[in-house]
């Protein structure tokens, strides 16, 4: 059997973009994650500084010095995250498109879709968010989950996704 080609991954152009406020979103998750990876490398290093020569205080400085850059840098990421992800509603498919370093593009058939959850966080709320998780049949990847949507866009995506009850045979 030949290898059938992957298909390419959707341009981001033709795509819906995600309402811009879910920048904050993403830049609060980083911040407030980070402060927990802060603490715990200087806990870390600390340990690491009194058990290789009663330095403590300059491995806490070193593991709060790593942390410090690692939420830097994950908050500098957050406009590609931004700009890699858009999401696409067909007659046939939903597709949704995200990434930074690994590259997704998950297609689901409508066929596929068995019921769609309209979720939001107190964090989404107070930007005016929802995110939109779509349960499919029987495949290993069942939730797509489409952040970033205004409430209005939420409600429309999950309306269409949805079967009417004069849809069904």
């Amino acid at each position: 059997m030949a290898d059938l080609p992957l298909p390419a991954l959707p341009d981001p152009s033709s795509m819906q973009r995600l309402h811009p406020a879910i920048r904050k979103v993403w830049r609060y998750g980083a911040i407030v994650g980070g402060l927990f990876t802060v603490l715990a490398l200087a806990g870390v290093g600390a340990g690491i500084g009194a058990a290789i020569g009663g330095k403590a205080l300059i491995g806490a400085v070193a593991g709060l010095g790593v942390g410090i850059v690692l939420v830097a840098w994950s908050v500098s990421l957050i406009e590609r995250q931004y700009q890699n992800w858009g999401y696409l509603l067909t007659n046939d498919a939903l597709i949704a498109r995200w990434g930074v370093f690994w590259r997704t593009a998950r297609y689901v058939p409508r066929d596929a879709i068995q019921h769609v959850d309209m979720n939001q966080g107190p964090i989404d709320r107070r930007n005016g968010l929802a995110q939109i998780l779509v349960y499919t049949a029987a495949t290993p990847m069942a939730v797509v989950t489409i952040p970033g949507l205004s409430l209005d866009e939420a409600k429309r995506i999950r309306d269409l996704l949805l079967p009417r009850l004069d849809d069904t045979p």
